[in-house]
């Protein structure tokens, strides 16, 4: 019995070592108040350096704007917790494949595809290899909205991201997939879409109908006595990625981190969506297999710490700023983004009331599952047009143009709809 217990255990070692990993990472977000995005993306790239998984096996997207911001008081730094003494600088020697512009969905699903031609002389031109026999992990941390994740320039949809997966799988571009995606309504990526026979777990910060949370905000964002003034990282992001850093990924399951993050994650509903009969593989299988020094070894306070809805942060950001250095540019800022969010209010309230006379903005309260992507495409599109690009606030009225689109409402009537509705609200 011994032997044929050491034979299955050598075996399963085998396994686990001879498969590759690969990992792409995206912070889709630009801006000092988002922060917390890059600051993410940087931790989870050490998170699997230290854990033996190859530099150029790992392939990042981060606008690369944060760091040397004038906001920041640690010019050239970027943190992920709060530290009494100098903190832990994720930015140091974190990876840059693309950065700027070339942080868009365009090219992250061309890398996810191994497009070597298409990312040829933009950034580092890395794609993904992988093969059958490889393990590839996502992680993907940024603003959302109903069947839509944000980069900086535009928008992926749920529906295309399911495209490259389902030709990912095609391929056989891996033999297991595993993607983490932090992002409001980041449920609605997945639900209903995804199909359980492709190999690949997920687990998202929220379900299809609610925002996620930043953590370590407000007066809870200091590192060696001075306050960022922006959140340092996501709720859900920052719980799995700690609970990396502190347990046994090889024996630890995607089961087991799921359900110690889901715990964590009060605020928000964290789901899991695929092949979930998946859950029962070592982390390690996806995060890396060895275990080096780690860069945070302290118990987690994340859950404790001040949080704030990812809808408000840039609000919150611009209140830090006005209440606490008291400058005249600070609160001409909060007063534009005070204005901005009142102005979406109206709008599409306005929008609301016309199309649905007799429950309004109400609509927004139903169970809203995106199908119709050619019509929503087509709205998110024109109504930016319209009214002006959609905000990390405002891109939760996505929620609405998706309630229109499934409910039959044709993209002329919600183009007409909008001219009405901003016009008026600009008159407000």
């Amino acid at each position: 019995m011994k032997a044929v217990l050491a034979l299955v255990l050598c075996l399963s070692f085998t396994t686990l070592v001879a498969a590759d990993h690969w990992a792409v990472l995206v912070a889709g977000s630009n801006g000092f108040w988002n922060y917390r995005h890059q600051a993410d993306v940087c931790h989870a790239y050490h998170v699997l350096i230290s854990h033996g998984i190859a530099e150029d096996h790992i392939i990042t997207f981060q606008f690369d704007d944060i760091a040397n911001d004038p906001s920041n008081p640690f010019p050239g730094q970027v943190f992920n917790k709060p530290a009494t003494g100098a903190g832990v600088d994720v930015y140091a020697g974190c990876g840059k494949d693309y950065t700027g512009s070339a942080v868009n969905s365009k090219n992250f699903l061309n890398v996810l595809n191994g497009d070597e031609a298409a990312m040829k002389g933009i950034g580092s031109g890395k794609v993904l290899k992988s093969t059958a026999e490889d393990k590839v992990f996502i992680f993907f941390s940024d603003h959302g909205a109903t069947g839509l994740i944000a980069f900086p320039s535009d928008y992926l949809y749920a529906a295309d991201l399911m495209s490259t997966l389902k030709a990912m799988h095609a391929k056989n571009s891996y033999k297991e997939l595993v993607f983490y995606l932090e992002a409001c309504e980041s449920g609605s990526m997945f639900e209903g879409l995804l199909d359980n026979n492709m190999n690949i777990f997920v687990t998202t910060a929220s379900n299809a109908d609610e925002s996620s949370w930043g953590t370590y905000c407000g007066n809870d964002a200091m590192v060696n006595g001075k306050n960022i003034g922006s959140c340092l990282g996501d709720l859900y992001s920052v719980n799995w990625m700690e609970d990396s850093d502190a347990a046994d990924l090889t024996t630890e399951t995607l089961d087991d981190q799921f359900q110690k993050v889901k715990t964590l994650t009060a605020q928000s509903h964290v789901m899991e969506y695929g092949q979930l009969e998946l859950g029962s593989r070592a982390v390690a299988e996806f995060q890396g297999t060895l275990d080096k020094a780690r860069i945070f070894r302290s118990a987690s306070k994340a859950s404790q710490s001040t949080l704030v809805n990812s809808r408000d942060a840039k609000l919150q950001y611009f209140y830090h700023l006005y209440t606490n250095l008291q400058m005249t540019q600070a609160h001409s800022a909060l007063s534009v983004e005070l204005a901005h969010r009142k102005f979406a209010d109206d709008s599409f309230g306005t929008l609301a009331n016309l199309v649905y006379p007799s429950k309004g903005i109400a609509v927004m309260e139903d169970k809203v599952r995106p199908r119709d992507f050619a019509c929503l495409k087509s709205a998110v599109s024109m109504v930016e047009y319209i009214c002006g690009k959609f905000s990390d606030y405002s891109l939760k009225y996505v929620r609405l143009l998706s309630h229109m689109c499934e409910h039959g409402v044709a993209v002329s009537q919600i183009i007409s709809g909008a001219k009405q509705a901003c016009k008026k609200a600009e008159l407000l």
